[in-house]
């Protein structure tokens, strides 16, 4: 029985732990100071320098996980617009030179692409604001 009651206690500490760390890094996607965050987790039992030590862990990991998806959204996202400008350029081009007629308008390309990329610049910008 009391190699049970241990387990049941581990468990309930590895829980606790495990709620300190989300609420932790909700408040660090809020943009809450450290100093505010420190106040909330000694709150919670967790003395400074600990608490320091996970919002530093915390902080860096998050912008590293951020900065890497919004380079990737960036990348991607020029890319589209690039692509759907220049189908849509060499189109108008070739209508032109026949003296007139229709072309195609990539619109759909542009606009995924532009807003991917502006959403990757967002991420960009938010991965520096948590990482300071």
């Amino acid at each position: 029985m009391k190699v049970n009651i241990a387990h049941d206690d581990e468990q309930a500490h590895a829980s606790d732990f495990d709620l300190i760390i989300k609420d932790t890094i909700q408040w660090i996607r809020h943009l809450h100071s450290n100093n505010r965050i420190v106040t909330m987790l000694e709150k919670q039992g967790i003395n400074k320098d600990d608490a320091l030590v996970l919002i530093s862990t915390l902080r860096a990991e998050m912008s590293k996980s951020i900065n890497s998806i919004g380079y990737k959204n960036t990348a991607f996202g020029f890319l589209w617009f690039f692509v759907g400008s220049f189908i849509t350029l060499l189109g108008y081009s070739a209508m032109s030179h026949n003296g007139g007629g229709r072309f195609t308008l990539f619109w759909g390309a542009i606009l995924y692409g532009g807003i991917k990329f502006i959403f990757g610049v967002s991420q960009l910008i938010h991965a520096r604001l948590i990482r300071n």
